[in-house]
């Protein structure tokens, strides 16, 4: 699978190959509260995991999408806030 992310600057599109864990208990949380988003620190507080484990969870999974901060009410440009994403 690869993500797809857009550069600010340039508009560019980056695709990155991600390969799955087996193990992903920040996934395994997030596919047991579908619709749901968690932020960071929350998932980190949820999961008694740190702040870095659990952003290398989120980044390193393909069913994880970083949400927009529009999503949860927030005007900010950039949040650490994600939710679960099944593939089609």
């Amino acid at each position: 699978m690869t993500k797809k992310k857009q550069t600010k600057t340039t508009g560019v599109v980056i695709e990155r190959k991600i390969a799955e864990l087996d193990e992903n208990p920040v996934r395994e949380f997030l596919k047991s509260h579908v619709g749901v988003v968690y932020s960071r620190k929350n998932l980190a507080q949820k999961l008694n995991l740190s702040k870095s484990a659990t952003h290398f969870f989120l980044t390193n999974s393909n069913y994880v999408r970083h949400c927009d901060p529009h999503e949860v009410g927030s005007g900010k440009d950039n949040l650490a806030v994600y939710t679960y994403c099944e593939h089609k």
